[in-house]
């Protein structure tokens, strides 16, 4: 553990760079809706939570409240979406979602129709907004 109580684990990078270094993670799924279960997660060393919406619907401010016990810890969030469907893939991102798990992928399409709901113009079509969580200290100049 580091000063903070933040397993060290997580201290050398992001979850991407992990990812891409092939390093080995151990993440869960988190079904319940009480953000207490996701900081239990992070203190015992797991590096990353996928807060499932697709088996166990939440509203929107449960999700961005299990994101935020996530964000004390250091620990990334993914969030599980119900359907690829740009919207949901929107909400997740804009409650500070590390990145999307998407449910029963059958066809690249899908996962091109979701890529193109993630990312913003001019490589996809995500509209920005300089407010929320994800927006916080967004420069949004690139749109002006």
């Amino acid at each position: 553990m580091n000063d903070r109580g933040t397993p060290l684990n997580r201290a050398r990078g992001s979850l991407k760079a992990r990812i891409r270094a092939q390093e080995r993670l151990v993440g869960c799924f988190v079904f319940m809706q009480a953000p207490a279960v996701v900081e239990i997660l992070a203190l015992a060393g797991f590096d990353f939570v996928v807060i499932d919406l697709e088996h166990a619907p939440k509203d929107w401010e449960t999700v961005e409240n299990l994101i935020r016990a996530a964000d004390v810890h250091g620990l990334p969030a993914l969030v599980r979406v119900p359907e690829i469907a740009p919207q949901g893939i929107l909400h997740a991102l804009e409650r500070g979602a590390a990145g999307i798990v998407l449910p029963f992928v059958q066809h690249a399409e899908e996962v091109q129709r979701a890529a193109r709901a993630m990312f913003y113009a001019p490589l996809a079509e995500r509209g920005g907004a300089a407010r929320g969580r994800a927006g916080s200290g967004c420069d949004l100049g690139w749109a002006l």
